[in-house]
């Protein structure tokens, strides 16, 4: 189906995160450990007709001993049927599925990361065309799997821009963007009201400014609530990349700051750890120290564009970041490079002392985070997935158990 520009853009960031075939090398060092299976708790084949496919809702939120599995774009129009389930974490038995009967005038688009508060999901559906021209804001029941509310975002603001939700207690956050500038909004799960917090605008008049960050990071400094932004000002002559942190609650900017950009990419990931925040661009990673206002490193290794690792997640002292050909991890205060594998890594996510990665040959991997070394392996049943896991598949992690899919079958496994 068509797509608009900026989303084509982020499907081919997700080639560029997850492309070809693979097998991962272990780390050259003669004193690891050989990886070692770890054992399947339970698999389920998801009803359906279409499989999982692409990112879906991010992160395999798991809440009041559910865990939600689901894939993206769902109308009745091809008669495709990937719609949210909710499973028993233990069991992996169906609890619910949403919405329990669907068609064309109402189409689901699930494709960022949601916000959990107490028994309501809240996430964004960006629109897709030709089936939605505008975002929505979902709000569900996590017990009973029924919506809740649908609030429609209009379409002037609905172009394709950040696609989570932040929040914290009763409130939540999201981002919208226009052909001109991005903004801001403040949502109050409890009555569905939304408010504009902040227009974001570009510095000149015919100018451009868009959030570009892919992930929306809501963080708590010195008591105050704020949204962690990566932006790009585009003008006629030039364009400017900045980090930006906007109050959640006022809309006023907090602390902004120029970085540097790599050919013609702009901002991928950041993060905001003990007063540093870590950023990637392109081939370069970077960190800000908010206190001295000042970069205190930055790491851009001269390798060729396919081998740049956009991808970015900070644990403890470590800063691992991962692309599709290779993955690296730097000393956070330092950003020395500690080590480097040969991985082709699709997907990634972390839980202090461990690294889970998807392969683009559609295994998972843990590492440790400190040296690289393999430690565990993870593949699918053998017969039952033709592909292995999903490369738009970030690992869920949740007390010991890692949650994983393929095209057609949910998995958890212990560790």
């Amino acid at each position: 189906m068509p797509l608009p520009s900026k989303q084509i853009v982020g499907w081919l960031m997700n080639v560029l995160l997850g492309g070809v075939a693979c097998t991962p090398e272990l780390p050259p060092s003669a004193n690891h450990d050989e990886p070692v299976s770890s054992s399947m708790l339970w698999s389920v084949r998801l009803p359906g007709n279409a499989g999982i496919y692409n990112e879906g809702m991010i992160g395999l939120p798991v809440v009041n001993n559910k865990v939600l599995f689901h894939s993206t774009i769902f109308t009745d129009h091809t008669g495709e049927d990937n719609r949210l389930h909710a499973l028993d974490v233990e069991s992996g038995s169906i609890l619910w599925t949403f919405p329990s009967q669907f068609h064309a005038d109402e189409p689901y688009y699930f494709d960022g990361k949601p916000y959990l508060y107490q028994s309501r999901l809240v996430t964004k559906m960006s629109a897709f065309s030709p089936y939605s021209g505008n975002d929505r804001i979902l709000i569900l029941d996590l017990n009973e799997g029924q919506k809740l509310d649908l609030i429609d975002m209009p379409p002037a603001v609905s172009r394709f821009s950040c696609r989570d939700v932040a929040g914290k207690g009763s409130n939540a956050w999201f981002v919208q963007e226009d052909e001109h500038a991005s903004y801001v909004y403040k949502l109050n799960i409890a009555t569905g009201d939304t408010a504009r917090i902040v227009r974001l605008a570009p510095s000149h008049p015919s100018g451009r400014l868009e959030v570009t960050t892919r992930e929306l990071q809501l963080y708590e400094i010195d008591g105050k609530l704020f949204l962690l932004l990566g932006v790009a000002d585009y003008a006629p002559a030039r364009t400017e990349l900045r980090m930006v942190l906007v109050n959640a609650e006022t809309g006023s900017i907090g602390y902004q700051k120029t970085v540097g950009r790599d050919y013609n990419l702009n901002v991928n990931y950041a993060v905001l750890r003990n007063s540093m925040i870590y950023y990637t661009c392109g081939r370069s990673a970077g960190c800000i120290d908010l206190e001295k206002d000042r970069l205190r490193w930055q790491y851009f290794p001269q390798v060729p564009m396919d081998d740049m690792k956009p991808g970015l997640l900070v644990q403890d002292s470590v800063v691992f970041l991962w692309g599709h050909r290779t993955c690296a991890a730097l000393g956070a205060g330092s950003g020395r490079l500690l080590y480097e594998r040969q991985i082709e890594c699709a997907n990634a996510s972390g839980s202090t002392p461990y690294l889970f990665v998807v392969t683009h040959c559609g295994e998972a991997v843990v590492l440790d985070q400190y040296t690289g070394n393999i430690v565990r392996t993870f593949s699918t049943s053998p017969g039952r997935e033709k592909n292995g896991f999903s490369t738009g598949c970030k690992p869920g992690i949740k007390d010991k158990k890692l949650f994983l899919f393929g095209l057609h079958n949910a998995y958890c496994f212990t560790f």
